[in-house]
């Protein structure tokens, strides 16, 4: 918020580690966008909405319905398997986090044996 609203798209890989004791803040490469515009200089009290799309690689951010970042964040990023996450520094934020069900089942989709009838 102060000195600048900044929007920073980034991603975290620490192989074979899974706390966050273990990969502490080592880990995030930033990517750059194709194309970006500026963020809303935020105020305190003040609501926003920030939304991100990602189709294949290409990832869109927008900030109350504005695009504010657009790229490709690489082949990698579909084989990313973890919880979203939003990096704030410094700053005392309250989020209502809204996902959705990706389309299709999931690319580490293994299907489980049911017990019953002839199976058992």
């Amino acid at each position: 918020m102060d000195p600048e609203s900044k929007l920073v798209v980034s991603a975290k890989r620490n192989p074979e580690q899974h706390t966050s004791a273990e990969c502490g803040n080592r880990g995030y490469v930033n990517i750059k966008p194709r194309k970006a515009s500026a963020v809303p200089h935020l105020e305190s009290g003040q609501s926003h909405t920030l939304r991100a799309e990602m189709n294949n690689a290409q990832l869109s951010v927008l900030v109350d319905n504005h695009e504010v970042w657009e790229g490709d964040v690489g082949s990698d990023a579909a084989k990313l398997n973890g919880p979203v996450g939003i990096r704030s520094d410094n700053a005392r934020l309250e989020f209502e986090l809204l996902t959705r069900e990706p389309e299709g089942p999931h690319p580490d989709y293994v299907k489980t044996c049911k017990a019953g009838g002839a199976e058992e």
